[in-house]
């Protein structure tokens, strides 16, 4: 009897062991390390003053990368907060607060190509975009950023001149939105004009990432090239019933830039963020 609960004994600790090894794994198959930026746009050059701040996550293993809107992950969070707790309240009213405009899109980079994910009206579109090589030119030009050890480098992208810094120190080819291609990551960049940046607020060790946000494409995906993709928003916000109020349609507006400035004046997107499509 007692060898009999001595081997029970050690066949439990065999299964808890293995158990922990398998979460262990799983969960390093599912960590990544992660770094934020604030990104900052002057769509309209006409009003200066106005400028489009968003938060963003870079999250990267050594072969691919995410680059996805942090405020769009926080604001989904609280308001999926909010829709909880009225309906376990049975409330009639539910006080969603203000909305943010953020960017929806997602860029994912595995190396060897770049594809966007974009979704609309509840699903997900791939584009995906041939990842032309960024004839990146390095100069002597050092400087510290959070702590770490950077160089200088410029390059076209998408019709833009960008000046980047990289370190050596995270040897990745990823940095934020589409840029990439230098033996580290980017976590400075800004176009010639000043009026796009990109500045890393901190880098963090490998984490498990929110279940929210993936390295791997999602699973249910349409094709679609971007003239597809903007030739069915444009229709559908060209038959956009107003009077029926769809919240999701008006935040698409507001987020692709169509709103008004404090002033009144219509803001105009004549410094789009890529001039080559």
């Amino acid at each position: 009897m007692k060898k009999h609960l001595k081997n029970c004994l050690l066949g439990l600790s065999l299964f808890l062991a293995y158990s922990l090894c398998c979460e262990s794994v799983f969960a390093q198959k599912q960590a990544a390390r992660a770094a934020y930026y604030r990104f900052t746009h002057i769509k309209d050059s006409t009003q200066n003053a106005k400028v489009w701040t968003e938060e963003f996550l870079l999250a990267f293993n050594a072969d691919k990368s995410i680059y996805t809107s942090h405020t769009k992950l926080v604001q989904d969070s609280v308001n999926a907060e909010i829709i909880k707790n009225a309906e376990e309240s049975e409330s009639e009213e539910v006080d969603m607060g203000t909305y943010t405009p953020v960017t929806a899109e997602q860029v994912f980079n595995n190396g060897n190509k770049l594809a966007v994910v974009k979704n609309f009206n509840g699903a997900d579109y791939l584009i995906n975009e041939i990842t032309d090589k960024i004839n990146w030119k390095i100069s002597a030009e050092t400087k510290t950023i959070l702590g770490y050890n950077c160089q200088e480098a410029t390059g076209t992208w998408k019709g833009r001149t960008y000046t980047a810094w990289f370190t050596t120190d995270i040897p990745v080819s990823f940095g934020p939105w589409k840029l990439h291609g230098l033996p580290g990551l980017i976590l400075e960049a800004n176009d010639k004009t000043g009026r796009i940046t990109f500045s890393c607020t901190k880098v963090v060790p490998p984490v498990k990432l929110p279940s929210a946000v993936s390295l791997d494409l999602p699973r249910e995906l349409t094709t679609t090239t971007l003239a597809q993709y903007e030739r069915m928003e444009k229709a559908y916000a060209e038959n956009l019933d107003m009077d029926a109020f769809d919240p999701q349609s008006v935040m698409m507006l507001m987020s692709s830039g169509q709103t008004k400035s404090t002033n009144g004046k219509k803001l105009s997107i004549n410094f789009p963020l890529e001039l080559e499509k």
